[in-house]
């Protein structure tokens, strides 16, 4: 304490220059700083997904699905694996311990699966590991404007938009929603193959017989869809016609039952305000910032909407929410420091002493964005805004304690660095040993297991490098001002306020009634409990925040086509009076 206080008043010239770094700094590291919703917490899981075109799900099980879990059970640390064995997709949850590396995890999977020998047919099984970096920054989508097809459209987004898309820097994946691919339709005549006596199994035989599992397109029966899996030798549409189903009691070809042609196969449909269009959604790299990935999205986008072509529509924005986060931030804090200021002026009742209290408020606060992005990995978000937004009632403590005592002394004694020093050094202890107090109380939030820890981890650091950084502005910056704003303007003392009198009837009163305070503050104590035991608090991981969208789902049965899914969707649509985005 002391070493501080010396050399802020022996080298005035080296603090105002390390106070001008620290704001230089601090505005820079703040303009640089990763900025996201919440943490980038890695969860204790990862998912393996393998796909066997054509496979009913009993042979995905036993070709798949138990090779690839008798394998990943033996990986070190897994203690859970969950399977799913559906038509043609296997899919894995392997669960882990919350202390585990998930990047070394994911690394060890990846590494055990190499060595399963798979059907040929199976692709090779996609490893994804959770985190919160992993969920879409944006929901957008691209339609056509009057003048321009679906055809064009498709066009633009496949030739234009994905690939710039894809070239910026920061973008992991760019997942779109309603593009068409070209594709071969069967739709099979339910009366004529009832006439000819041909079931639906002997087409689904011939078809399998003839094939190896490449999807080419789908049956649609009864306006419902059912896979095709088409032999990959059929160079033409003529040639899946001429297929023989059955040459008994007389020979029928699949073109005998049904209608084969080529057309656009389109799996799902993106409709925005009821015209059809292309949804595409932004995911980011875990070390991209999600504000300048949205800047250089929508920048992209302004510039193909200049063609004429397409219109595009920003459903859901996630750097919107960072930005007015942050911005609600700086009014807070605003705010905060302003009556913090009122009410240190109405104490102090000197303006020079409260602009030295204050400049500790900026000063902390710039100290701890330096520190987090120097030391630390955590990003601008959530909790590293909320543990500034309590640092900053806290930070202007330990300097209103060091102003008031130097006041003090001023008042009695012969002005001099030594009296500012004594000054610091008096009440030193005091303020050092209640700020590593206050620490210490935060801390443990950062070493809490699990997501838990995770989460709050960034809140914690936070709040600990701010006022880690008031206790040294409070050593350093607060004496030097004081000797330069206070020695020739030494604030008058004034009488005793009828607050102090007030105060010290109370204070006289507890002290002559020990009982009857330790009773009443026991009370009190026990009563803030019994809400939360009661139930009349409830208990979140994370508060609830009212969104602007809605979102629904309509579920119908399996199979349906998905022509007659969109025409449900219409009917929905259109008892809504407003707009659906």
């Amino acid at each position: 304490m002391k070493f501080f206080t010396d050399f802020s008043l022996r080298n005035p010239v080296a603090i105002v220059l390390l106070v001008v770094l620290v704001a230089v700094g601090g505005v820079y590291s703040t303009m640089n700083f990763k900025q996201e919703m919440l943490p980038d917490v890695a969860f204790p899981g990862v998912m393996v997904t393998a796909v066997y075109p054509g496979a009913a799900p009993n042979e995905v099980l036993n070709q798949v699905t138990m090779p690839l879990e008798k394998a990943l059970r033996n990986v070190e640390g897994v203690k859970n694996v969950t399977s799913t064995s559906a038509n043609s997709v296997s899919n894995l949850q392997l669960e882990f311990g919350y202390s585990e590396d998930m990047s070394e995890k994911k690394s060890k999977v990846e590494e055990a699966i190499s060595g399963i020998a798979l059907p040929a047919d199976v692709a090779k099984p996609e490893v994804i590991s959770f985190a919160t970096s992993n969920d879409p920054i944006m929901y957008t989508s691209l339609f056509a404007v009057e003048g321009t097809t679906q055809s064009e459209l498709n066009q633009i987004v496949k030739n234009t938009v994905i690939p710039e898309l894809q070239g910026i820097e920061g973008i992991a994946e760019v997942q779109t929603a309603g593009l068409e691919d070209d594709g071969v339709y069967i739709r099979l005549d339910a009366p004529k193959m009832t006439e000819l006596g041909v079931s639906y199994d002997q087409v689904q035989m011939a078809l399998q017989m003839n094939n190896f599992s490449v999807p080419l397109g789908e049956v649609t029966m009864n306006n419902n869809n059912l896979p095709v899996f088409v032999q990959g030798k059929l160079n033409s549409v003529e040639e899946l016609q001429s297929l023989v189903i059955t040459t008994l009691p007389s020979q029928v070809s699949l073109g005998d039952i049904a209608e084969v042609e080529r057309g656009k196969d389109l799996e799902v449909i993106s409709l925005t305000n009821g015209l059809p269009g292309v949804s595409i959604n932004i995911m980011k790299s875990s070390a991209a910032n999600t504000v300048e990935v949205s800047e250089k999205v929508l920048s992209i986008y302004e510039k193909i909407k200049k063609n004429g072509q397409i219109d595009t529509l920003i459903m859901w924005d996630q750097s919107s929410e960072i930005k007015e986060s942050v911005n609600s931030l700086a009014r807070e804090g605003a705010l905060g420091a302003l009556f913090a200021s009122i009410l240190i002026l109405f104490f102090l009742r000197n303006w020079r002493a409260t602009l030295i209290a204050i400049v500790s408020i900026p000063l902390s606060i710039m100290i701890a964005i330096i520190s987090l992005r120097t030391f630390t990995d955590v990003s601008l978000n959530i909790m590293t805004l909320g543990g500034l937004a309590v640092a900053t009632g806290r930070v202007v403590d330990d300097s209103i304690v060091v102003i008031e005592n130097i006041v003090r002394r001023m008042r009695n004694e012969k002005v001099s660095p030594d009296l500012v020093r004594s000054g610091v050094l008096e009440v030193g202890r005091a303020i050092t040993s209640s700020t590593i107090t206050t620490v210490a109380v935060f801390a443990p939030l950062g070493l809490l297991q699990g997501i838990t820890g995770e989460f709050f981890k960034p809140f914690a650091l936070t709040v600990g490098f701010a006022l880690m950084g008031s206790l040294l502005v409070a050593l350093t910056v607060v004496p030097l001002m004081a000797w330069v704003l206070l020695r020739n303007h030494i604030p008058k003392e004034h009488g005793e306020s009828s607050m102090s009198r007030g105060y010290r009837k109370v204070l006289r009163w507890s002290l002559n009634h020990k009982i009857s305070v330790l009773l009443i503050a026991s009370l009190l104590f026990v009563g803030s409990l019994v809400p939360i035991f009661a139930g009349a608090i409830g208990t979140t991981f994370l508060p609830e925040s009212d969104y602007k969208y809605v979102f629904a789902n309509l579920t119908l049965p399996k199979g349906t086509a998905v022509e007659t899914v969109k025409t449900e969707r219409f009917i929905c649509y259109g008892k809504v009076s407003r707009p659906i985005h």
